[in-house]
């Protein structure tokens, strides 16, 4: 692909609670656990490289790191998908490139196979 035809996407991805329903009331008895359900989902969007000296930190840092990477792949198929149809994988490496940083290499190459497979 020349250079001219490539193509950065940038996306975000939002998070909701599925205890919640679409006018954000509390669909389980259990409000407190429900609730905290809520922060924690809110918190692996809200703090930006959390400390990871510790177990809650590096927790917290591979559920992001899974998020980005299982939403990033997982838009990618499915745009595959509707660009280029569902029975022409084959040419799926000659049409995408991802690129692979050092934060989260390891966790880009099960999800796809997982995706794919």
């Amino acid at each position: 692909m020349s250079a001219s035809r490539r193509m950065e996407r940038k996306t975000m991805f939002p998070l909701k609670d599925v205890r919640l329903n679409e006018d954000g009331l509390v669909l389980s008895k259990d409000y407190a656990a429900a609730m905290k359900d809520t922060c924690e989902i809110a918190a692996m969007t809200s703090i930006l490289y959390p400390d990871d000296s510790n177990g809650t930190g590096r927790k917290l840092r591979l559920r992001q790191e899974y998020l980005m990477v299982a939403a990033g792949l997982g838009n990618i198929v499915k745009t595959y998908k509707i660009q280029y149809g569902t029975n022409d994988w084959a040419r799926f490496p000659e049409r995408i490139s991802i690129h692979i940083n050092d934060t989260h290499p390891t966790l880009c190459i099960p999800e796809l196979m997982r995706i794919l497979l």
